[in-house]
């Protein structure tokens, strides 16, 4: 009776806590910033253009939506000419796209692949990547801007496209010794990381393209993913708790 109470006392205390790490597991910061992103869609509309030449346009969709305080340059970045005026256009800029097709290039590989990251390097890896990689990229967009024309040049842009490339950066990292199980996801990152690359060094002489992809945030934000991913490579608990 005594060996079956403790048994079943055993079985209590690891189903307790297999449940809370499997909670504590759960990929939450990557449905956060999902959330955030859809949120900002249905919000903002996804007709919002950051761009000059639609000023008016921006104008009255700020009036509509009782945002009149908050000037253009405060949601997109510009590169570089409004940097110190409006920094955290750099942040705000992640969470905001023009049309749903943009939306939906930066949900799929937050949703495909930022569970896999998330548990690979925790929420505070992911937040990294996210944020540190999708700024770096931006502010990479801008230096090539600034060398381009001399420091007189000025885009606006949106998007979370940077930040998505650093999380691809950190998914090859994370998992390029399972290639055989995430294989297809592998291919498919490093021959998009393939494209861009090319495309931006056939476009060196002009690296952000009006009302197009900016290319040289993409590759920027790749190239500091990837650098972050090298420096917080998971550790051999976390790669196994990961296979697991």
């Amino acid at each position: 009776m005594r060996s079956y109470c403790a048994s079943a006392l055993s079985q209590t205390v690891q189903t307790k806590t297999r449940k809370e790490y499997e909670m504590k597991n759960q990929p939450w910061a990557t449905a956060a910033l999902l959330l955030i992103i859809i949120a900002v869609a249905f919000g903002f509309g996804v007709q919002f253009n950051p761009w000059e030449e639609n000023q008016a346009q921006f104008s009255l969709f700020i009036n509509q939506h009782s945002l009149s305080a908050v000037p253009n340059r405060v949601l997109a970045f510009y590169s570089p000419t409004y940097f110190m005026q409006a920094a955290g256009g750099y942040v705000t800029a992640l969470f905001i796209h023009h049309g749903w097709l943009h939306v939906m290039e930066a949900v799929y590989p937050l949703a495909f692949l930022g569970a896999s990251v998330e548990r690979a390097y925790g929420w505070k890896g992911l937040l990294i990547a996210f944020f540190v990689g999708g700024i770096g990229g931006e502010i990479g967009s801008s230096a090539m801007l600034i060398a381009h024309t001399d420091g007189n040049g000025n885009m606006g842009t949106i998007g979370a496209s940077p930040a998505m490339y650093a999380i691809v950066a950190f998914f090859i990292v994370a998992y390029a010794q399972r290639w055989k199980t995430y294989w297809l996801h592998l291919i498919l990152a490093v021959g998009i990381l393939g494209i861009e690359a090319y495309t931006i060094l056939d476009l060196l002489s002009d690296p952000n393209v009006k009302n197009a992809s900016n290319h040289a945030s993409h590759v920027s934000g790749f190239l500091i993913g990837l650098l972050l991913a090298l420096w917080l490579r998971p550790t051999s608990k976390q790669k196994l708790a990961v296979a697991s």
